[in-house]
């Protein structure tokens, strides 16, 4: 090899690695939306089913594993409706889902108050209001309890 070969692909190299290296922080890769699938909002799959859901454009979507049959679920439409049944104020945008009861029944919180929805008869309940004050929150699901701090006291 001639010399300006070896310079050219010391040069390529020396290129590729500076814009092919980035180093990512652990809080980065936790915690950054920049790292989150820009598509898939809430990608879960549902408890003891062969189904997983997601949310995009204010609708959960459910796709049956392993055929990939994509269906609109449940819209923020249906838990407003839901919400007012109960006297409750409407959602602005569709809730994180944070605990699956059952195939057809989620928990939800909003503002201080956690939810159950459940998909098949549309109902909507009321489990629990916290303090607005609550810090530390700790959730247990299975038996609807809350423990949390206020001004470090349990």
């Amino acid at each position: 090899m001639n010399k300006k070969n070896v310079v050219f692909i010391v040069l390529i190299f020396s290129v590729l690695s500076v814009f092919s290296q980035k180093v990512f922080k652990m809080e980065d890769v936790f915690y950054s939306a920049s790292m989150y699938p820009k598509n898939l909002r809430q990608l879960q799959f549902v408890p003891k089913t062969n189904m997983f859901v997601y949310e995009q454009n204010q609708t959960l979507y459910r796709c049956l594993a392993p055929k990939s049959d994509t269906t609109a679920w449940i819209t923020l439409s249906d838990l407003n409706t839901a919400m007012a049944v109960i006297g409750e104020d409407v959602l602005k945008r569709f809730p994180n889902i944070v605990y699956w009861k059952s195939k057809d029944e989620f928990y939800f919180q909003a503002m201080e108050k956690l939810y159950s929805y459940n998909v098949l008869n549309k109902k909507m309940l009321m489990l629990y209001t916290m303090e607005k004050s609550a810090k530390n929150i700790e959730w247990n699901y299975q038996h609807n309890k809350v423990a949390y701090t206020i001004d470090n006291n349990l």
